[in-house]
């Protein structure tokens, strides 16, 4: 029993340290169980995205890329005069564990020409203090697809 658990501890601190030479930022997972697009994020595949097309085709665009992402689900679609909501749910493989995820389709308050909307998103862990990095990795997988889609 003794034996089993110095290797769990030894276990973990091997992970530790390589996620500390390897993520940058690991920490912040271990405290924080949300992330959201931001346009000063450090990593440009988390910045909004701005696009000419219409509100109601991003939006379909959006419902196209969770489609294509395994595990991810549309829960409801949203929309009002200023703005297109979106909630989508990924649920892990292994344990089943959900996060919800958060789209917003906008236009911009000073449009260009011609007139542009943004898409920004939030992802946030139902359960647990901590996510070890995975709502940002849910934000890059969900902006990447969709910048593809629009392609």
């Amino acid at each position: 029993m003794v034996i089993a658990a110095g290797a769990f501890i030894i276990a973990l601190i091997l992970v530790l340290a390589c996620l500390s030479l390897t993520v940058k930022g690991w920490t912040r997972g271990l405290t924080t169980n949300f992330a959201a697009t931001s346009d000063g994020d450090q990593e440009p595949r988390l910045h909004p995205i701005v696009s000419p097309e219409p509100a109601l085709k991003l939006a379909e665009v959006v419902a196209a890329a969770a489609q294509k992402i395994a595990g991810w689900e549309l829960i409801s679609r949203e929309e009002t005069d200023q703005e297109t909501t979106l909630r989508l749910v990924r649920t892990t493989r292994l344990l089943g564990f959900k996060d919800d995820i958060t789209v917003h389709i906008r236009p911009l308050k000073d449009p260009p020409e011609p007139p542009s909307h943004e898409i920004s998103a939030e992802s946030q862990s139902r359960v647990g203090k901590g996510d070890f990095g995975q709502n940002r990795r849910n934000l890059v997988e969900l902006m990447d697809m969709i910048r593809a889609l629009l392609r």
